[in-house]
């Protein structure tokens, strides 16, 4: 019964998301006293991130801000990426911004790459060509997460 319940809410969810519209100022934010920690979890949004806690698990939104107290660690896929705290992982956009007060430690996938002075960057930097190998895919995200097993496990 719990396994029912468990899949009607996640197909209610993945129904909506597929159908919401999002305006241009649309923006969820995970503040710093916050954290979520998940194996395989997956953040998607049609709209804006503002992340200010902790996460481990990936992050697929429009566009992507991580605060300068913020600490990230696993993909990060997004339009616009504007990074101002610590992130390790990857990270996938058309254009990505290391703040002076950004530490990042990642294999970076971009079109646009600008790195204010006193940031830390350690790893690999891609240019792609094409942004469009660059933009995720929201809708195939949610897919995904669809057909992932869901394992629910007691207190």
């Amino acid at each position: 019964p719990r396994r029912l319940a468990i899949d009607a809410v996640r197909e209610l969810y993945v129904t909506q998301f597929a159908r919401a519209e999002v305006s241009d100022n649309a923006e969820s934010v995970i503040s710093k006293d916050l954290m979520i920690i998940g194996t395989g979890l997956c953040i998607i949004s049609k709209g804006n991130i503002v992340i200010d806690g902790h996460i481990i698990g990936d992050v697929l939104a429009e566009k992507i801000q991580i605060g300068q107290e913020a600490v990230v660690s696993g993909l990060i896929h997004a339009r616009n990426v504007f990074v101002a705290g610590t992130v390790s992982g990857t990270i996938r956009a058309v254009s990505v911004s290391l703040n002076a007060t950004a530490n990042v430690t990642a294999e970076i996938n971009h079109h646009s790459l600008t790195i204010q002075a006193g940031a830390m960057f350690e790893g690999k930097s891609r240019r792609c060509e094409g942004e469009t190998e660059l933009l995720p895919n929201l809708d195939q995200a949610v897919d995904r997460v669809e057909r992932a097993p869901f394992v629910f496990k007691e207190a």
